[in-house]
Order: structure tokens, then sequence, then C-alpha cells
């Protein structure tokens, strides 16, 4: 994912763009493939960031983080365990 950070977001960019000129994933990825060739972030993610973006245009994206039932609600650090540990 090192390349992502370059070309992903520059593809990125792209989709949100084309997502407010309503454009078809289909074409989106097209157009990607023609500029990036190879480099070209797959269709699925396309359609995946598409949704996010259409979702946030109309203002139904979430901004904070979903609660997830398995994971601690807490967490413990280094430090702080050294001192339960004395």
């Amino acid at each position: 994912m090192a390349w992502y950070g370059i070309v992903g977001s520059k593809q990125r960019a792209i989709i949100e763009f084309l997502v407010i000129e309503k454009e078809l994933v289909t074409n989106i990825h097209k157009r990607l493939k023609s500029l990036y060739g190879g480099s070209a972030v797959h269709k699925s993610t396309i359609s995946l960031w598409v949704s996010r973006t259409a979702g946030f245009a109309k203002g139904q994206v979430e901004l904070t983080d979903a609660r997830r039932l398995d994971w601690p609600t807490t967490a413990v650090t280094q430090s702080c365990f050294n001192i339960l540990i004395k």
C-alpha cells in the first residue's frame, strides 16, 4: 500500500470530482485506466469510494466510529502496565 499515498490519493480526488459530475462507476474506472494504466485502483475500490463520496454529498456519512462489541473500550499503555505490576 505504499503507492496509495501518491497515486491513490490523486485517484480518489478524481473519483470524488466525477461523482459530483454524476459519472458512473464503469466510466470512472475506464477513465482512470486510461490515465494510470496498471496503477489504476480496482473497480471495486472505485465503487466503495463512490458510495462513500455520494453519501457524504447527501449528508449521510457517520463521522463517529462505529461501536465494536468485540473490542475493548479502554487500553493500557506500557507505562500504565509498569505502574500496575509494581
